[in-house]
């Protein structure tokens, strides 16, 4: 029941509250409109369905219809994705404060970033890999390095607002109209 709003009429979407059956869309759209072969539905009976759409969605879904779907592109081209988490499954987590001390230890020692003595906190812990972990070796995406090696770049857009991620404004229409004309099973559009 999660909304995109701001102060502006042009972020305010309508959400039925009648919902039987979850649906959840992915599709791939380029310069010239939507590309042939990377529409995905998947529908869920609600009393079956998790508590939001991430139970319906994950990376592994995404990652297999990227790859089959989308990177069937035939020029390299910039792949832009909003910042959903299946979107974002990294290869190599970073350690933060929820991690276990032994571990950011272990996580310090195999990227050779020195240990003083005493042993510091946590948080000066967090601290000193931020400072000293190389960018090559930060934030690195499955997505990311699937898209490469079919020599496409994926771009992401900033998070959390709909006027910049205005496709989250697209997919709030086609889902109220999916809704109101209760479209369950039926094909969306090729």
């Amino acid at each position: 029941m999660k909304i995109w709003l701001d102060d502006t009429e042009s972020c305010m979407v309508f959400v039925p509250n009648q919902k039987d059956n979850r649906t959840v869309i992915i599709h791939c759209r380029g310069h010239s409109g939507f590309v042939d072969g990377t529409l995905l539905v998947i529908y869920q009976k609600l009393e079956n369905a998790p508590v939001d759409y991430h139970g319906s969605m994950n990376s592994k879904i995404f990652e297999e219809w990227f790859e089959n779907c989308v990177l069937r592109l035939e020029e390299p081209s910039v792949i832009v994705c909003n910042n959903a988490s299946y979107h974002n499954c990294m290869l190599n987590p970073l350690p933060n404060s929820s991690w276990k001390k032994q571990l950011i230890l272990e996580f310090m020692r195999s990227h050779g970033i020195p240990v003083s003595m005493p042993v510091p906190v946590i948080p000066i812990l967090l601290q000193i890999i931020s400072e000293k972990l190389p960018m090559s070796e930060r934030k690195k995406y499955a997505v990311d390095q699937i898209a490469a090696s079919y020599g496409h770049v994926v771009f992401r857009l900033l998070p959390y607002h709909c006027i910049f991620n205005p496709i989250e404004m697209v997919w709030s229409e086609i889902k109220r109209k999916l809704a109101s004309q209760n479209l369950k099973g039926r094909t969306l559009m090729k």
